[in-house]
């Protein structure tokens, strides 16, 4: 069993720079191998992207790329599979909306503690996507939850893979002083999601 994390790159221009979504994907009953079982997870995020990139502006060939997944413990990678992870060019156009907003998926695992949960934040979208009092428009709101609950569906399903979030095993000592990256940690399979009707800043996603 491993816990490997992929960073899904998001490619843009006109300001927009290059996003970030770092997902993580733990290994389980291996009736493949570890490089099927990422590579398979990689096909599911594939899917997800796909399913959404109309929402995605497209005058210069913005696209989503992953190349690696590096496994947090011992730091061995494993190549993704073009043909694996392709969801194709973006579709929606010239993207007029503001450039740092983005929509936010929270995900739920075992445990309600903060250390149990993980967002994924999503954009920048094409000006389609906001309404005129500055919330996400219901038909993105739809095509964002179609995404978020196809995804879940296949990571819930009993395979060599499952979407996780990776955090603090326990919780962290009071005032601890040290670096949490040190604390143990562990993964933990998604088990729900939200997702609001506002949109959200993450500027640490890009680069």
């Amino acid at each position: 069993m491993g816990t490997w994390r992929l960073n899904v790159y998001e490619d843009f221009s006109g300001g927009a720079g290059r996003c970030i979504n770092t997902w993580h994907v733990r290994t389980g009953n291996l009736a493949t191998t570890e490089t099927a079982a990422v590579n398979n997870a990689a096909a599911a995020l594939s899917t997800f992207y796909s399913s959404l990139k109309a929402l995605y502006p497209s005058d210069a060939g913005q696209h989503f790329r992953c190349d690696f997944a590096v496994e947090v413990h011992d730091q061995t990678d494993i190549v993704i599979d073009p043909t694996r992870f392709n969801p194709g060019l973006c579709t929606g156009g010239a993207l007029l909306a503001p450039p740092h907003l983005a929509a936010c998926l929270s995900w739920k695992t075992s445990i309600r503690a903060r250390r149990g949960r993980g967002r994924t934040f999503l954009g920048p979208f094409v000006t389609s996507t906001l309404e005129d009092n500055g919330t996400i428009r219901p038909a993105t709101v739809t095509a964002l939850n179609n995404a978020a609950q196809a995804l879940l569906t296949s990571s819930q399903v009993d395979n060599d893979w499952a979407i996780g979030v990776y955090g603090l095993e326990n919780p962290a000592p009071k005032d601890y002083p040290g670096d949490y990256n040190d604390l143990p940690h562990v993964i933990r399979d998604i088990t729900g999601y939200t997702l609001q009707d506002k949109w959200a800043v993450m500027r640490s996603r890009r680069s």
